[in-house]
């Protein structure tokens, strides 16, 4: 799909996530689902994320990549277009709100929806 402004790809963006029964969704029959998911991804890699203190995960939708670092002990902050507190605060990934070198690691599954 294409859109005549970056405004006009933000609103479609930022609607998805308030059709009925998807923000529902997401944060209950779908919750653990994704978060194991998660979790399958950053296992593999414990000992490395083992020496982060800081996480940033860009596009973090409800947060379920943030709750599996936070598991992991890595303290980790999630940014989306929608919020989702406490675990995803409200930004655009093109203009991330942190001074340069704020995070060790950042994790992004959303690299399609990057300009």
């Amino acid at each position: 799909m294409k859109y005549k402004t970056y405004d006009d790809y933000v609103k479609h963006q930022t609607s998805k996530i308030l059709l009925p029964g998807v923000k529902t969704r997401l944060l209950t029959t779908e919750w653990k689902v994704w978060l194991d998911g998660f979790k399958k991804i950053f296992y593999p890699h414990k000992q490395i994320l083992s020496n982060c203190n800081r996480a940033l995960c860009l596009g973090a939708r409800t947060g379920q990549e943030v709750q599996a670092l936070k598991d992991m002990k890595v303290d980790a902050i999630g940014i989306d277009l929608m919020p989702f507190p406490p675990l995803v605060i409200q930004g655009d990934v093109h203009a991330i709100p942190y001074e340069e070198n704020s995070f060790d690691f950042v994790f992004s599954n959303i690299f399609d929806h990057v300009l």
